[in-house]
């Protein structure tokens, strides 16, 4: 699930559709979920806009290093060190990443500016 579907809802899982059910029949079963969707401020983010743009900026690239995709953003003396700061391996790519280490990647960038 993507990142910023995750930033503003709860998402769980209700059941299960058969691929039968479906024309064309396709290769996999559906599934029906719930989304609780949450406030902005609910997150620990100061500047959801940002945040958001800087996500999208990571998977602006396919098969890119994470580092690499935010060059054209932050500087890589910013990156090299929020990601460092948030503990984060430096060839890590963006789909590798959960939403915590998205909002902490996030919040030690803007730390460094």
């Amino acid at each position: 699930m993507s990142i910023e579907t995750q930033y503003y809802s709860q998402a769980t899982p209700l059941f299960t559709v058969p691929r039968m059910e479906f024309s064309p029949v396709p290769d996999v079963n559906g599934l029906v979920v719930d989304f609780a969707l949450h406030l902005p401020d609910d997150r620990a983010v100061d500047d959801a806009q940002g945040f958001l743009a800087m996500v999208r900026q990571a998977f602006s690239m396919k098969r890119k290093m994470l580092r690499n995709c935010l060059q054209p953003c932050y500087s890589v003396s910013q990156i090299d060190m929020a990601m460092s700061a948030a503990r984060l391996d430096a060839h890590v790519r963006p789909q590798q990443l959960s939403l915590e280490d998205y909002v902490l990647l996030y919040n030690r960038i803007r730390a460094h500016m």
